[in-house]
């Protein structure tokens, strides 16, 4: 059986989860961005084509260097690049199948030309073998006639128990084995380092589950339904990770900071109060450097740190010994504020 998958260049929020729902014998046609976004997705197409307008240049060289058939085709012309791609196809390669992705979403006049394309005569005899596929919808077309449907009940329930459960994962108070909430978006500070991992792994596990029992189609629907879910309740978990992860880390680098100027009240030497500054500096200058934090605020973070430091130390040596505070004032007064 010969399967034929046309990726073209609508929308990518509109797209399943091509890595999963790919399969290893499809061969796979990209259309002008679309050929781009496979070879993004490490899927080398046997052919590209298009009037390549939506590319630069040099995209079309790279596409050029890595694909072995690639044909351009006049911006001005009779058919669009969806429908040469198609007919090209059939013509060529003449498969049992073929699915459209990135045909849905976007220009409105895009979308009515790649639904209603079937019924043109070029088409309509393999009316039948064509499908359009995004992350919420798969179109298959009929000739008049006859025909029973499977009953996608028990797919919907399955469906539904699933999102509850990859919700449940979200949002559970219940603790793991490690002490940390099951639910990833409650998981704070370091807790949250590896959050969106656990949800793929824990969410593949739920997919699984719940295909068990479903032949291979209804296996795919469900998928397409649960991928679409899923990446969207990913997008948050990842943005949780990154923010509890950068809040941890401005928690240590504070914590170390205070620490850092709190025991400058207790250095006896001038040379152990310098030590002690140096590294509190570069302390300071790794941690804003790793936040992408301009030099300007950096420079004044260090000083203002500097400046509580020799403070402490002095205040600390003023009661026991006035002459040893004066005399690191006196070593010390090029590097802080002059007030």
């Amino acid at each position: 059986m010969t399967r034929i998958a046309i990726m073209v260049g609508g929308p990518e929020s509109y797209l399943p989860d091509i890595e999963k729902v790919t399969k290893e014998d499809w061969k796979w046609i990209g259309v002008d961005r679309g050929a781009i976004r496979l070879l993004n997705y490490g899927i080398e197409p046997i052919l590209a084509l298009g009037d390549f307008d939506s590319i630069t240049q040099v995209e079309l060289e790279q596409l050029k260097e890595r694909v072995q058939d690639v044909r351009q085709f006049p911006a001005e012309k009779d058919e669009t690049d969806t429908e040469i791609a198609v007919k090209t196809a059939f013509f060529e390669f003449s498969p049992d199948e073929v699915t459209i992705y990135g045909a849905t979403g976007g220009r409105l006049d895009h979308l009515l030309n790649n639904l209603w394309l079937v019924f043109q005569p070029t088409f309509y005899p393999y009316i039948s073998k064509i499908k359009i596929v995004d992350n919420k919808n798969s179109v298959s077309y009929f000739i008049p006639g006859t025909y029973e449907l499977e009953k996608e009940k028990e797919v919907l329930d399955k469906s539904n128990q699933a999102i509850r459960e990859i919700q449940d994962s979200l949002m559970s108070q219940d603790l793991d084995d490690e002490g940390r909430p099951k639910g990833v978006l409650n998981r704070r500070l370091s807790q949250a380092d590896g959050a969106t991992g656990d949800f793929d792994t824990g969410t593949n596990e739920i997919i699984n589950k719940y295909s068990n029992g479903l032949n291979a189609r209804q296996q795919d629907k469900l998928r397409l339904s649960l991928d679409a879910q899923a990446r969207s309740f990913r997008d948050n978990v990842a943005r949780h990770e990154v923010t509890q992860k950068d809040q941890d880390y401005t928690n240590i680098f504070k914590a170390n900071v205070q620490a850092a100027e709190s025991s400058a009240s207790l250095a006896e030497s001038d040379e152990a109060l310098a030590e002690i500054m140096g590294t509190n500096s570069i302390t300071i200058e790794d941690a804003h450097k790793a936040k992408g934090i301009d030099a300007e605020t950096t420079k004044l973070e260090k000083q203002k740190s500097a400046d509580t430091m020799l403070k402490n130390n002095i205040f600390a040596k003023l009661e026991a010994d006035p002459s040893a505070a004066k005399s690191t004032l006196e070593n010390f007064k090029d590097q802080v504020s002059p007030e």
